[in-house]
């Protein structure tokens, strides 16, 4: 039986902050949020929120660029593509937007000294990520008929386990 506070307190591999500690996100440093393509092999940002409202109950936007496999199928995931989601929940069931492998990783833009992530095409913003830690997202679907914007002041900030590096094969295995 695993005791999931195993993971609190270990070092990651990639982030300052211990895996599973909450730290509020003003604390955070730059370097575990900004954009740097040559520190991670896949990187995005994901919003998840939850509404009183009775239109929209939740929302669900974020893009994931580097190597992903969002397929049933065994193969190498391709790090040319992003994976591109915008899912707006209602009463009456779900409205998505999901180009994945639509767009090309290496046209998204950012600015390596401030979180300001976007990609444009043909002349209009397809989603943008900008600030920190308030928060500001817009996306819209190629058609402009499902969009968003968001604002959010995120308050706190835990490094997941998933970003611990993987146990060594035991000796004589590969």
């Amino acid at each position: 039986m695993s005791d999931h506070r195993t993971a609190v307190c270990k070092t990651s591999r990639l982030f300052e902050g211990a895996v599973g500690e909450t730290q509020p996100a003003s604390l955070v440093s730059k370097h575990d949020y900004l954009i740097d393509s040559a520190r991670f092999p896949s990187e995005g940002n994901w919003a998840f929120c939850r509404f009183d409202g009775d239109d929209v109950p939740a929302l669900r936007l974020g893009f994931q660029r580097g190597g992903f496999n969002g397929g049933i199928l065994e193969r190498d995931p391709s790090p040319a593509y992003l994976q591109l989601h915008l899912e707006l929940m209602t009463r009456e069931g779900a409205i998505l937007w999901l180009p994945s492998g639509i767009y090309p990783a290496g046209r998204v833009a950012s600015d390596p000294h401030v979180l300001d992530i976007r990609l444009d095409r043909d002349n209009r913003n397809i989603f943008s990520f900008r600030g920190w830690p308030a928060i500001e997202c817009h996306f819209s679907s190629d058609d402009q008929d499902l969009q968003a914007d968001l604002t959010f002041v995120l308050d706190a900030v835990t490094t997941l386990p998933d970003c611990m590096p993987r146990a060594a094969p035991p000796a004589g295995e590969n």
